[in-house]
């Protein structure tokens, strides 16, 4: 940091301290600032250019909010100016994203993925090395307090971090939203205040306008709540990171030089046996259950295990093993699809080969190939009702090994619904049936052996 510089407010001093102290940035480096023009983010970007840095102001503009939006973008791109600051802004349809996203994300999950697949695209464009983003200590608060609600784990009760693995920083963590108005006011910089912050339809707004002041309200005259809430967050941070050394050093003692997991080892020394596995498996797509299962396994050899990444473990003698499977971890390889007209239609009886109205399937969505879940449910062609996947599994008598690695072909419309189209060998859906107004066929084959 030069030595000319002159702290104008508190703010400055704090920021500076953090940024230099966590080496979040190097003196004069370069750097992306989300700024929506609202306080947090306009303070943020003043706070970082007093300080010498070189910014590149960046503003989203999802139209949500009509001449608000607007408005908004105008006021960020006058603040960039008037500080003579880059700037870059982009326009987002996000509601054509969420319809042609899997699973239908909230409106606030679409918003975060299209902002920050942006960032890192600008970054990778300008190679500049961190965005900067405007968290602050009251978001941190409310966050602890959104994840407690959700039965988070010690992970999301920590809170957000300074500096996370994509090269985002926070500078004002530790600063509250108190403080960044009166550090507007007094450098005489107005902000936008954007109106959905003031409704309760969300639940962070819910937790800001009625649990926070219930809290400090339960604190007493003379104590400072989201001080206090604050400083529990850097403990948890420090009690996290002990925490993920002490398992990763677990790992070390029970991991093969093959790769391998020795469950039988793990099961006789360590009584949070289950724990240490989930902790281990979860980044790779594996869930609580699944490593519940490994180690009830641990007497029994072939069971295969399938995260939602497309990982797969094989339980061997005690031995948690790594498969290159690659049918298994990409199954949609063993569906083959073909056109037909209606002339050429000349079904057979094969299991293993099912027919659908192509115009009407293509129409309303898309079609995609996943494994088995719990509470999956089929229309079966020719009979009324819906059957559970699995008691269609128990009828067939297949093997656990079976049912996690029979892939289910699926179709999804529009508005993210999702139905299961087919099981291979076994039952088809009577959705998307061939009939004699069907002017286009889809052929679906699938090879159990390739």
């Amino acid at each position: 940091m030069s030595a000319d510089i002159t702290f104008r407010h508190s703010l400055e001093k704090k920021v500076a301290d953090v940024v230099f102290a966590r080496g979040l940035l190097s003196a004069g480096e370069r750097v992306i600032v989300a700024l929506s023009g609202g306080a947090d983010s306009v303070a943020l970007l003043c706070a970082l250019h007093a300080l010498q840095f070189k910014c590149l102001a960046a503003h989203c503009n999802f139209h949500l909010r009509g001449d608000e939006s607007m408005r908004d973008e105008r006021y960020a791109s006058d603040i960039a100016a008037r500080l003579g600051c880059d700037f870059h802004k982009i326009d987002f349809d996000v509601d054509e994203y969420r319809r042609l996203s899997p699973g239908t994300p909230s409106l606030e999950m679409a918003c975060r993925d299209l902002r920050y697949r942006w960032f890192d695209n600008l970054r990778a464009e300008t190679g500049i090395r961190r965005i900067a983003v405007a968290h602050n200590a009251d978001d941190n608060a409310e966050t602890l307090l959104l994840n407690l609600l959700r039965g988070s784990s010690l992970a999301g009760l920590r809170g957000m971090r300074a500096l996370n693995s994509r090269g985002i920083i926070r500078p004002l963590l530790e600063v509250s939203r108190m403080e960044i108005e009166d550090y507007l006011r007094t450098i005489g910089v107005d902000f936008i205040t954007d109106s959905s912050n003031l409704s309760d339809d969300f639940t962070r707004n819910r937790i800001r306008h009625h649990v926070i002041p219930a809290l400090q309200y339960a604190a007493g005259e003379g104590k400072d709540a989201l001080n206090a809430i604050t400083s529990s967050l850097s403990l948890l941070c420090e009690n996290h990171d002990f925490y993920r050394h002490a398992i990763e050093e677990k790992r070390a003692h029970y991991t093969l030089p093959n790769g391998g997991i020795d469950l039988n080892k793990l099961i006789a020394s360590e009584p949070h046996a289950a724990l240490l596995l989930y902790e281990w498996l979860s980044p790779e797509g594996f869930t609580r259950s699944q490593t519940d299962d490994m180690l009830a396994s641990a007497d029994r050899s072939g069971r295969k295990f399938i995260s939602s990444a497309g990982n797969i473990l094989i339980s061997s003698r005690g031995i948690l093993l790594r498969s290159d499977d690659t049918a298994a971890s990409d199954p949609a390889r063993k569906f083959h699809y073909e056109l037909i007209a209606p002339a050429d239609f000349h079904p057979v009886r094969d299991p293993f080969c099912a027919y659908f109205d192509a115009e009407t399937l293509e129409k309303s969505g898309t079609v995609d190939v996943r494994f088995w879940k719990e509470g999956d449910r089929l229309l079966p062609f020719g009979m009324k009702g819906s059957r559970l996947i699995s008691d269609i599994f128990s009828d067939a008598k297949l093997s656990l090994l079976q049912k996690q690695t029979l892939p289910l072909l699926t179709h999804t419309d529009g508005s993210g619904n999702e139905i299961i189209l087919w099981v291979p060998g076994l039952r088809a859906s009577r959705n998307f049936p061939v009939t004699p107004s069907t002017r286009s066929i889809l052929r679906v084959t699938y090879s159990p052996g390739q």
